[in-house]
């Protein structure tokens, strides 16, 4: 696919994930992370087997793989702005060819050239990247757009924090180092506000069928390696907009936070799913 000019931090992101694409698929391979947090969001999802589906952001293929399981004669469409990322997929995928296609692009891109086409997506589904896509304000009208009517998106968001007292402890650290160098945490927070999604898919054609919480136990050694992996070591999207000396001190704050908790403490990740149908 032809690239046309990209927005700078788009770019970057691109780049990272470029590079990430190993030592992300090492881990899955360990550990099975993304195929333990997507098999809630699969299993959400009333597929049948000649179901047309549309991945976005396949990454390494761990849901892909979850996907090709339930559908044993439909399509499935699976997009990855990475090359690397879906030069992995490829090699972990046996599917490739009349059932399973690999598209390398943009979300958005790739969505407003199918929108040319007729309705052809049964389902839309991301699994544990929904936010981090740059057009996730206009992104589900897009989906839509590619939708039969009565298809179903389902993606899945992190809930970052376990209790509420985690969450206060998170705000502390993240204050203290704010202050410590000028800057008013609360217009810092301000700027970061979150995504009402239930509100942004009625806006756009759908009804949210189902909104609920899971988790998935990850054990420290797991966490840990996860957190080499260089778009996780380097989080990048975590705090822009300050000067690069502040973001790396609050990262250097909150890692050692982490590193304070106990070695065999298993961690205890937190999903949020949503399912909504196409109206």
């Amino acid at each position: 696919m032809t690239r046309g000019r990209r927005p700078k931090a788009v770019g970057r992101s691109l780049r990272v994930w470029d590079a990430s694409a190993d030592a992300y698929d090492r881990f899955e391979m360990k550990w099975h992370y993304y195929s333990r947090v997507g098999e809630k969001l699969v299993g959400a999802l009333p597929l049948r087997p000649d179901s047309t589906v549309l991945e976005l952001a396949c990454g390494t293929g761990a849901c892909t793989t979850l996907l090709v399981e339930r559908v044993l004669r439909g399509r499935i469409t699976a997009v990855d702005q990475s090359s690397e990322m879906l030069e992995a997929a490829r090699r972990n995928s046996t599917h490739v060819g009349r059932r399973l296609t690999f598209r390398e692009g943009g979300v958005g891109q790739v969505l407003r050239a199918l929108a040319k086409r007729q309705r052809m997506f049964d389902f839309v589904v991301c699994n544990s990247a929904f936010w981090q896509f740059p057009e996730v304000e206009s992104l589900p009208r897009e989906i839509h757009g590619v939708m039969k009517r009565g298809g179903f998106l389902g993606f899945n968001l992190p809930f970052w924090f376990h209790s509420r007292r985690e969450h206060l402890q998170y705000r502390r650290t993240v204050d203290g180092v704010l202050m410590r160098n000028g800057i008013e945490p609360r217009e810092f927070w301000s700027k970061r506000l979150p995504v009402d999604y239930p509100k942004l898919l009625t806006d756009s054609g759908f009804v949210v069928v189902k909104d609920a919480r899971y988790h998935v136990t990850m054990r420290k050694q797991e966490s840990l390696e996860w957190r080499r992996i260089p778009a996780f070591r380097r989080r990048w999207g975590t705090f822009q907009g300050l000067p690069r000396s502040v973001a790396s001190d609050v990262r250097k704050e909150l890692e050692a936070r982490r590193r304070r908790r106990p070695e065999d403490r298993a961690l205890v990740s937190n999903w949020r799913l949503i399912l909504a149908e196409a109206r």
